[in-house]
């Protein structure tokens, strides 16, 4: 057997040097698949979790951190897996909140109806029969237990069928195949979701009855595009006026010649392929904002950058500008043992954004260490040193007749000494003035680890995209007090 095939071999039972890269290599290439899938939990303060097929024990971390007051197990055949995982999690198990054990999912040792929610990431291609195996999973789950298995595969790309071939007792399951085992093991309710762009599903079983989440997967939460349907249908009615008006014209002005005849033509003309472009752009950036298309920009900015954020246990953090609850929402998860507040002035010009939105989509991840207030970002209603954290995304540009620097320092004006800050915004020198000084000056006055991270150079977007959607000069300013 070569070394890859060696190194492939690896992840059903990891072991050895070849083992130890395979854990690394999945605790970090699994990640973005593991908070794709996660994303469709709608379990709420779940009592009792386990990850089968921990593996290195990423996923347990995160789901300890997701559900704060919950207990999580992780579980795995191979010993080299169960060591990893204690190490990663050795503050976890310390504070008595996880535990680790070594396992067989086809004859689990744990007692019946002990856990409230079972999750199964990138491992159930080896697991030895799916019925015996999702059985004992039903066992082990309560009366409303709820079971997630997040695949890279469908079953249906080729290139993954491929690892069939070259990784020992692997086998890809289809979607039909994962749902027919579920319901012969006890399962009354199973939903399928598949990624836009990629062959990653995941499986949401639950057992009870059939209607006892019907409402949890009607709430979804709604956080806007940047781009609203709104502003597309008014270009479109605007380019639809300046063509009927050029038609006009032309009837008009038939019989006409002269300066005046070819200023109204070329006015017209002008005006129609102005906004024809700005429909087509209106079209094109809303795409690729929408939580719901394929590229999910939106999406990938207010994660990247909740990802600076880190506040304390018990701790406050504030969100300026927060729009309809996206950015709020996704530091309160990351961080669900503190809490965040949402701040906006929710005024006449985002009419579609309210504090009663970012509640419904709070409700609709299911956080609740979230609350809304509405406030000015100018001059914010908090004394000095009130949060340990900070953060804002893609506000501050659209405040006119300020000093951009000034709205920072009133921004981290009411951060706490030794709390972080992260603000995205665009921070074009002709905007925010020289940031590279700005960024100095808080270094020289104490601030630590103070960074401009430039995210359109292929962080959050890549230069040219950045450029279609108006978005350059897009930079994280982070740190900190």
């Amino acid at each position: 057997m070569g070394i890859i095939k060696k190194y492939m071999n690896q992840t059903r039972k990891p072991e050895g040097v070849l083992g130890n890269l395979m854990i690394t290599g999945m605790n970090t290439g699994h990640a973005a698949m593991a908070r794709w899938g996660s994303d469709y939990l709608r379990v709420s303060d779940p009592a009792n979790v386990i990850d089968l097929g921990c593996g290195g024990g990423s996923n347990v971390k995160a789901l300890a951190e997701r559900y704060a007051g919950a207990k999580v197990t992780g579980l795995d055949y191979s010993d080299l897996s169960v060591e990893r995982a204690k190490a990663f999690n050795s503050n976890l198990i310390g504070s008595g909140r996880c535990k680790i054990v070594q396992g067989d999912v086809s004859a689990i040792d744990l007692p019946d109806g002990s856990y409230d929610l079972a999750t199964a990431f990138e491992t159930i291609y080896f697991w030895p029969g799916l019925e015996k195996c999702f059985s004992e999973v039903a066992r082990i789950l309560g009366p409303d237990g709820t079971f997630m298995i997040v695949n890279e595969s469908d079953g249906a790309d080729d290139p993954s069928k491929q690892y069939e071939k070259i990784i020992e007792g692997m086998k890809i399951y289809t979607p039909d195949e994962i749902e027919s085992a579920l319901k012969t093991a006890g399962f009354d309710r199973v939903t399928t979701y598949h990624h836009d762009s990629k062959p990653w599903i995941t499986v949401i079983a639950e057992k009870g009855e059939a209607t006892k989440t019907e409402t949890a997967n009607v709430l979804k939460p709604d956080y806007k595009n940047w781009v609203p349907q709104g502003m597309i249908i008014g270009m479109c009615a605007a380019t639809a006026v300046l063509a009927a008006a050029n038609v006009g014209a032309a009837v008009l002005l038939r019989y006409e010649s002269g300066k005046v005849k070819t200023g109204i033509q070329a006015a017209l003309g002008l005006g129609l392929i102005g906004c024809a472009k700005m429909t087509e752009w209106c079209i094109m950036a809303n795409r690729n904002f929408s939580y719901d298309g394929k590229r999910k920009l939106s999406k990938v900015i207010v994660e990247g950058t909740a990802e600076y954020i880190t506040i304390p246990d018990g701790g406050v953090g504030l969100d300026v500008g927060c729009g309809s609850g996206a950015l709020t929402i996704a530091c309160a998860k990351r961080n669900p043992q503190a809490t965040m507040v949402g701040m906006d002035r929710w005024g006449a010009e985002y009419a579609s954004f309210s504090k009663a939105l970012c509640e419904r989509n709070a409700e609709a991840e299911g956080v609740s260490n979230v609350s809304f207030e509405k406030g000015d970002a100018v001059h914010l209603d908090y004394p000095d040193e009130t949060f340990d954290a900070v953060t804002s995304n893609y506000v501050y540009h659209n405040i006119t007749g300020v000093d951009k620097q000034q709205l920072l320092r009133e921004t981290l004006r009411v951060l706490k000494k030794g709390g972080t800050f992260a603000i995205h915004d665009l921070m074009s020198k002709m905007r925010y003035g020289d940031m590279e000084r700005f960024a100095q000056e808080l270094r020289d006055e104490g601030y630590q680890e103070v960074e401009l991270i430039h995210t359109d150079d292929g962080m959050f977007m890549s230069k040219m995209e950045a450029t279609k959607l108006m978005l350059r000069g897009s930079t994280i300013l982070k740190g900190i007090k």
